[in-house]
């Protein structure tokens, strides 16, 4: 199939049966680590830049600066490279070795921030940065954005009502700019079908790369915790141990995020039984392969997560 430009792959991706987590009702993986990107934040970073354009928000000789954990700047940088826009991103220093030689292959400029303050800090200098010269810059901001949300009603949400004709009960997704899940429950909320929205994030003290503790951190401003009807929450740990049980098991590679939702949904499992539920694989674990996903001394010993 020919297509104009990569940026023609973005959404649509697989949805796929989970078959050996010893859940009694059906459980569907969507793979949003095969946009071209890797994420799922090629999503709204393309729709962000293209709304920006439109309204004239972004105009020639401008700079997109964004503050992320790594996915969305990657969206924004190879949207930017076909574009022929540049691109500044804010990032953590404990960003992932990977997401940082992906930017710079992309031709980005990264500001690093200090990693003891994690995206809280990123979201802090970007802002410091765009005030010395706004005029240059155009923020994007995807946890402030409406087009981040409606994106995912828009596309995320749409294409797995069509692709599972409507019979879904539940969907899971991760609580990192709630883009996702507030998208999600926007495009749910107008279906005859009651369909459940389910958060996860990690616990307390516990940081699991791509999604955050929504309570401790800083709000996105687009986060209605009334629009979902549960947060579950996991450790690294766990996350790690179901990220690992879905390669071997599975065949997906599974970012940590990923895994910290398929832990949580083992864990509650049981309250879904007999329903229809999917999860939303946020990347892939290509660019975690210096992470502890990857430690070779904890592979072979490592307990995998228990089907409950």
């Amino acid at each position: 199939m020919f297509y104009n430009s990569v940026l023609d792959l973005i959404g649509n991706t697989p949805l796929v049966p989970i078959y050996h987590s010893g859940f009694k009702g059906a459980l569907f993986a969507k793979l949003e680590g095969l946009n071209p990107g890797g994420s799922i934040k090629d999503r709204p970073a393309l729709y962000m830049i293209r709304q920006a354009l439109k309204s004239g928000d972004l105009q020639p000789g401008m700079t997109i600066l964004e503050a992320t954990s790594g996915n969305t700047g990657i969206g924004l940088a190879l949207a930017g490279a076909l574009l022929h826009i540049p691109v500044h991103i804010v990032m953590s220093e404990s960003a992932s070795p990977e997401r940082v030689k992906i930017l710079r292959a992309l031709n980005a400029r990264i500001f690093f921030s200090p990693a003891e303050l994690h995206t809280d800090g990123a979201i802090r200098l970007a802002e410091k940065i765009y005030s010395r010269s706004p005029e240059a810059y155009y923020r994007p901001d995807q946890f402030s954005n409406r087009a981040h949300r409606d994106i995912h009603a828009r596309t995320t949400a749409k294409e797995i009502w069509n692709d599972l004709e409507g019979d879904i009960d539940a969907v899971i997704a991760g609580t990192g700019s709630t883009g996702t899940l507030m998208g999600l429950s926007s495009f749910f909320k107008t279906t005859q079908r009651k369909v459940r929205i389910i958060g996860v994030g990690p616990a307390q003290g516990e940081i699991i790369d791509g999604i955050k503790d929504i309570h401790s951190s800083m709000r996105p401003p687009l986060w209605d915790e009334t629009q979902i009807h549960a947060l579950w929450d996991v450790s690294r740990r766990e996350a790690i141990a179901a990220a690992r049980r879905m390669i071997r098991e599975e065949g997906i590679f599974a970012g940590i995020s990923s895994g910290a939702l398929y832990a949580a949904f083992l864990q509650n499992q049981r309250t879904l039984w007999g329903k229809r539920v999917v999860l939303i694989l946020a990347d892939n674990s290509f660019r975690y392969m210096e992470s502890d996903l990857f430690d070779p001394s904890c592979i072979t010993a490592d307990a995998l997560a228990p089907a409950v």
